[in-house]
């Protein structure tokens, strides 16, 4: 009832999402109830914590945000950019001259260090040109700005139109109707009130040459980094607490990711209408990156070791089973495969918690943090 009468978008996200899992998991037990009940005796089990995870930890949007991502590279439903290219161009429509001119003074003024609204200068805020993109790393430039993306178009053009430049022009406008004027307005308006729910990374690499080369962490003298990364609030425990990490880059010291990662943030509140404000919490809130070598090490020998034998452990008693082997064994024999079968149990989950949950044996190489209030602007930062 909650999410219906609540104007915002985020909770309804979730309980379709919900909804809709439910829906087909219940569609999957009318038809295969046997079969799913004589193959997984714990099922309904695993389907009240499946249930919980859903509700509980919001994993309906966590679905939904993966799938989402998988479609936008199919390209079965349209990414950011694609959508402000729509709204741009309904705002064309609506605004006419008035927009067009003002699109058109964008484009003129583009490419120099004039800018429409002052920002602050970061070290790290490097441009992108197309070449050093495609070779899949990050340099500093000077030579000029990137073509501008239809998402960073709408934010300068919506910030233009609630201006007090903007609004004096929309009101000589004799070509725009009032009632277009004030749509333009309320589209700008939303445009511009930026509330992310989401921080999404683009991971590139390191630069090229002698420094963006990562130190050498391995006998062979190369390295097999990875990043990790966590947000940092003013206030409370870095999160999520196992960060988000990269897919591991082997054998090399300028690692080339092309990764995207994605991170949600926490903090934000419901106002009495049911709006997302989290405008504050970005403001406050840093990116921490941190770079580890992968090694091999104790932990990940025992973890492989246990894993051989709990897969040899699995594969003889399996075949003990068929055989009739295991029906003549003695009290004191049960008792002996039991304890080996525990002991081999325990040495995996502990290896497999110490080796991949915890990564016990990588080295810690780099760490650096970014505020992320400068994302607030709507544009891409390097």
């Amino acid at each position: 009832i909650l999410a219906i009468e609540t104007p915002g978008g985020g909770d309804d996200r979730q309980w379709l999402t919900f909804w809709l899992i439910l829906a087909l998991v219940l569609f999957a037990e009318r038809f295969f109830a046997r079969v799913l009940l004589s193959t997984f005796p714990y099922y309904y089990e695993a389907k009240l914590g499946a249930l919980i995870w859903l509700v509980w930890r919001s994993g309906a949007d966590t679905i939904y945000r993966k799938l989402r991502r998988v479609l936008e590279k199919r390209k079965v439903i349209h990414s950011d950019e694609v959508a402000a290219q729509k709204e741009l161009e309904i705002m064309q429509t609506t605004g006419k001259i008035v927009i067009e001119r003002r699109l058109d003074y964008q484009a003129s003024v583009r490419g120099t260090a004039a800018a429409e609204w002052e920002t602050d200068d970061w070290e790290y805020d490097y441009e992108v040109d197309e070449k050093e993109q495609t070779n899949g790393s990050i340099r500093s430039s000077t030579t000029g700005l990137r073509k501008p993306d239809p998402i960073q178009q709408l934010y300068e053009l919506s910030k233009f139109i609630l201006s007090a430049e903007g609004a004096k022009r929309l009101e000589e406008s004799k070509s725009v109707s009032r009632q277009n004027k004030m749509l333009l307005i309320e589209r700008a308006a939303s445009v511009v009130s930026f509330q992310p729910r989401f921080l999404r990374l683009g991971l590139i690499g390191t630069a090229h040459g002698p420094e963006g080369q990562l130190p050498a962490m391995d006998r062979n003298g190369l390295c097999d980094p990875y990043v990790t990364c966590r947000l940092v609030p003013e206030e409370g425990h870095k999160y999520p607490k196992k960060g988000v990490s990269s897919a591991t880059a082997y054998k090399t010291l300028t690692p080339q990711w092309n990764q995207e990662l994605e991170i949600p943030l926490r903090g934000g509140s419901l106002d009495c209408d049911g709006y997302f404000h989290s405008e504050d919490v970005v403001d406050t809130t840093q990116l921490e990156v941190i770079v580890r070598d992968a090694d091999v090490g104790r932990w990940y020998l025992a973890y492989y070791i246990f894993r051989f034998l709990a897969i040899v452990a699995l594969v003889v008693t399996v075949a003990a089973r068929i055989e009739g082997i295991s029906d003549g064994f003695t009290t004191k024999q049960q008792h002996m495969t039991l304890a080996g079968v525990t002991a081999i149990a325990i040495g995996f989950v502990l290896s497999y918690v110490m080796a991949v949950l915890r990564r016990s044996d990588d080295e810690f190489v780099a760490r650096c943090t970014i505020p992320i209030g400068m994302l607030m602007d709507q544009r891409e930062h390097a």
